[in-house]
């Protein structure tokens, strides 16, 4: 096992045992990362805050490419407190978020993270994007759009369109 600090977004916390919560983590590097934070529920515990929901930041964790890994502690860089007191924002959130799990789990492919992009929740301004944006968004996120090249081996891209191998291609190359 090694120790990886790795940028993320907390998209699912389930409750374990007395005092832990096991997290899914979702990166732009290594896609979803399942990860157990072991005494998280206790008022004292340094891995309180980062366990919980929709925390962004850097997490620290002992790294197992299969199983759940470890959290070790978090930098956090937003909770989000400004879409978390409206409940509009928040079911928008969580639907994102959902949304990202669900393609993620069911194609291994990071697409959908250029609208994890436009939300904020990969760095830069935090907010809402209007229903245009989305749209805009969502019609790049499809991987026909990657065009490969067999005769000469190359790929081709459409003009706005962004590619992530994310975890898939690390595991593939380290093993």
């Amino acid at each position: 096992m090694k120790i990886i600090s790795v940028e993320g977004i907390v998209v699912s916390s389930t409750p374990f045992k007395e005092s832990s919560k096991i997290l899914k983590i979702f990166t732009k590097d290594k896609g979803i990362i399942g990860c157990v934070s072991k005494g998280c529920k206790n008022m004292k515990s340094k891995l309180r805050l980062p366990s919980e929901r929709f925390a962004y930041g850097t997490f620290h964790m002992y790294y197992k490419e299969e199983g759940l890994s470890t959290l070790i502690d978090g930098d956090i860089k937003d909770y989000f407190v400004n879409i978390k007191s409206d409940i509009l924002r928040v079911s928008y959130l969580t639907y994102i978020c959902e949304l990202s799990t669900k393609v993620y789990e069911e194609s291994l492919s990071n697409e959908v993270y250029p609208l994890m992009e436009a939300w904020g929740f990969a760095g830069g301004e935090k907010r809402v994007p209007s229903d245009d944006e989305i749209e805009s968004l969502l019609e790049k996120v499809d991987s026909s759009k990657i065009n490969y090249n067999e005769e000469e081996n190359y790929i081709e891209l459409e003009e706005g369109v962004k590619i992530d191998f994310g975890g898939i291609a690390k595991g593939y190359a380290s093993n």
